[in-house]
């Protein structure tokens, strides 16, 4: 079966300058020119592929305003003009009209963010007064300090030509890869990030009943370890539950460029080099290696004993009975073309156990209950009934 999701449509989106030149040099100004006209109606199908992979829903606007910015492109390009003439309508009229396409996609994504949230709110409120079958969802926990600043691919330097370096956190990769399947709810704040878990809101009285509440029904949970207080009571609490069983950790990957080597490849959150979001190293990144050295000292009170940290990052899953790593993957999103996490892949078959345990059993501060159910009918899961997410790497 083809996996779909596997395929990296970014790359025919948003095909490189640098493919351009060497196509316009190779098949000639005619040939090249018939091409580039065949991807004026062509740009827009791949656009709406690409983001319902990615789970997000394009409008009307985005598809116009993409639209008219290629044929602006292939216009000004193919146009005859001189040189100095393309480039002046390319800083007058054509970064522009690019600009605006960039804002309306990302208004679009923003747009489902908010619906993420409120599906989140809702799985809440329909946990919280007692309904039984609420769907597959994934319980995401994290330290907030964490929050938009775990960079998932390598940055360029500046003088890297043809390249601007964007933001790709791994709570979108994560979001990305199980919306289908086992949607992502965290807590937090809405409108803290543009593209990640669905939030919820609470109070900082509630917060530790809302995680012990919705983990009653969670399908697995996704933790990064931390030393923070709030994230070390859940991995204590998880410790101290059968629950551990049901939970992938996550070692964040260090902020690097590209490694000696290996040809970069940075996905393309935008629809063109103008108006993004650009890569701040300040406001992109953490500590992490002091981070996780804070955290594996402090768990390794309460029974979990962490790996070493390692800047390419990993994937693991905890043996309760003995708090040792049972399986390990490394996770090295920054070394990959298409950027996902499959933890099925490479972690061994069941390494965790997505199927909650029977009902009413008793595990410590947490509770589940027993059945495979369908992702949250309000998550934009329900597409896939019956199939649970890969657990354990990535593809």
């Amino acid at each position: 079966m083809i996996r779909w999701s596997r395929i990296p449509w970014g790359w025919l989106a948003v095909p490189r300058f640098s493919l351009l030149a060497f196509g316009y040099i190779r098949l000639g100004s005619a040939v090249f020119s018939r091409a580039a006209w065949i991807a004026v109606p062509v740009a827009p199908v791949l656009l709406i592929v690409v983001r319902a992979v990615r789970g997000v829903r394009v409008s009307i606007w985005n598809v116009m305003t993409y639209s008219l910015a290629v044929y602006a492109t292939v216009a000004i390009m193919d146009g005859g003009y001189p040189w100095y003439k393309k480039a002046l309508l390319a800083v007058l009229a054509l970064t522009p009209i690019q600009s605006i396409a960039n804002a309306v996609d990302r208004a679009d994504r923003r747009r489902d963010q908010r619906r993420r949230d409120a599906a989140a709110t809702s799985l809440n409120g329909e946990v919280a007064s007692g309904v039984t079958d609420v769907g597959r969802y994934a319980v995401y926990l994290r330290p907030f300090a964490s929050t938009d600043r775990l960079e998932a691919q390598p940055q360029k330097g500046d003088l890297d030509l043809g390249e601007t370096p964007t933001h790709l956190d791994l709570e979108r990769v994560l979001t990305r890869t199980l919306h289908n399947d086992c949607p992502l709810v965290a807590l937090g704040r809405e409108g803290e990030i543009y593209e990640g878990a669905g939030r919820i809101q609470v109070s900082d009285d509630e917060w530790q009943r809302t995680v012990t509440r919705l983990s009653d029904r969670a399908t697995m949970f996704l933790i990064i370890p931390s030393g923070h207080p709030g994230t070390l009571w859940e991995l204590k609490s998880l410790a101290a539950s059968p629950l551990l069983t049901r939970t992938l950790l996550v070692m964040p990957e260090e902020p690097r460029g590209t490694p000696s080597g290996v040809i970069g490849v940075s996905e393309e959150d935008r629809l063109f080099d103008v108006g993004v979001i650009r890569y701040n190293h300040s406001e992109h990144t953490y500590d992490i290696p002091a981070d996780w050295a804070s955290a594996r000292a402090a768990v390794d009170k309460f029974g979990i004993h962490l790996p070493a940290y390692s800047p390419a990052g990993a994937l693991f899953v905890i043996d309760p009975a003995s708090g040792d790593v049972k399986a390990i993957a490394p996770l090295a999103l920054a070394v990959l073309a298409r950027r996902t996490v499959r933890p099925g892949d490479t972690m061994p078959p069941g390494a965790v156990a997505l199927a909650p345990p029977a009902q009413n059993e008793s595990q410590g501060r947490f509770r589940s209950s027993n059945n495979r159910r369908r992702p949250h009918p309000r998550m934009g899961a329900g597409r896939r009934r019956g199939r649970l997410p890969d657990v354990g790497s990535h593809g």
